[in-house]
Formats: C-alpha cells, structure tokens, sequence
C-alpha cells in the first residue's frame, strides 16, 4: 500500500478499503498501524499522521488507540505549538487514565495498567511543559495550567515516584507567584 502511490493518498485509499472488506475492525486497524509505522520509517511524516486519525476515526474501540494517539502527539511536537501538544497531552491522560470511559471499557487489568501507564506519563509531561512555557513566558495562564497539571497528576498518581517532583515544582511556581503559605505546604510535603 505504501508503494502503490507516490503521494500516498491512494495507497491510504486502497488499505482502508481492504480492511473494510475484512469485516474485522481490529485486524483492518492493526494493517493501517503498520502503514502508518511505514510511512513514518519513510519519512513521509504527514500520510503517517492521516493514516493515523483514520485509525482512530474507523476504529474508537481499537485495543492500539493508546500508542495510536501516542504516536500522534509525538508528531505534533514538531509541527505544532507547545501549547497546542500539552492541551493534547492532558486529552489523551483524561481519555486514557485508569478510570475513564475508554480504558473502563476494556476488561484485561494488565492492559488497562499498561494504558493508564501511558497515561500516567503524558499527564507528567504535560506538566512540565505547562511549566517550561510559564518560566518561558512569565504567563498567570501557563502557571495556573501547570498548577492544575500538577495537582491533578498528585491526587492521580500519589504513590508515583513522580508525586514528590510534582510536589516540589508546586512549590516553586507557588512561591514564584507570591502564594508563600501554599509553597510551604508543598515543601512541607517534599520533606515527608
């Protein structure tokens, strides 16, 4: 399929016409993940990406939706704007953590601990990038946006070896913004 077309549009064409025609949605899905896994090795960024919403546009349901996404917010992070990729990045934690509706959906518990695991890890690094724009730019917004990233990864993942990270940079955003009394709360619990 990645050879039949030089720009790729018909080759996409053609492979979500046969896996439509395969009456199986989870092999149509794991043959349009390989493509698009082609059409990256190929350097052809922008048909991996089409190849891989329409993925998730057939497919909702698909087990391979975790890394589909995964793989897209990967590709937005060069091509898109840091705040545009961490609003994605806090998408995909809400669609994906251990208790949304998506992930509940699924019965097998180590594939729902390997999801919310990948969940786990975009809400961090949401966070963080949240917070590099805050300093980047001394914005209220980007430092509330990291707050938020943070106390949400904090009540989320207590027991994360992460937790007490996201507790220190709390304290440092809030004693940046003058909110001495809260920072020393988070201090507070770092030392703990």
């Amino acid at each position: 399929f990645s050879e039949t077309d030089p720009t790729g549009s018909k080759g996409l064409d053609r492979a979500v016409a046969f896996a439509n025609k395969l009456n199986d949605n989870y092999k149509g899905s794991r043959i349009l993940q390989r493509l698009a896994s082609v059409y990256n090795d190929q350097g052809r960024y922008d048909m991996s990406r089409k190849t891989l919403e329409t993925i998730l546009k057939m497919d909702p349901d698909y087990s391979g939706n975790p890394q589909v996404d995964y793989s897209l917010i990967s590709m937005m992070e060069r091509d898109e704007s840091p705040l545009e990729v961490n609003q994605k990045k806090f998408e995909f934690y809400k669609k994906y953590t251990m208790n949304s509706k998506w992930t509940s959906s699924h019965k097998d518990s180590a594939f729902r601990a390997r999801t919310d695991s990948l969940a786990e890890r975009m809400l961090y690094s949401c966070a963080i990038g949240f917070h590099q724009l805050a300093l980047q730019k001394s914005d209220v917004k980007h430092y509330n946006e990291a707050l938020n990233a943070y106390k949400e990864y904090i009540l989320t993942y207590p027991a994360s070896s992460s937790a007490n990270e996201c507790h220190y940079n709390l304290a440092e955003i809030q004693f940046s913004t003058g909110n001495y009394r809260e920072a020393a709360e988070e201090y507070m619990a770092v030392s703990k």
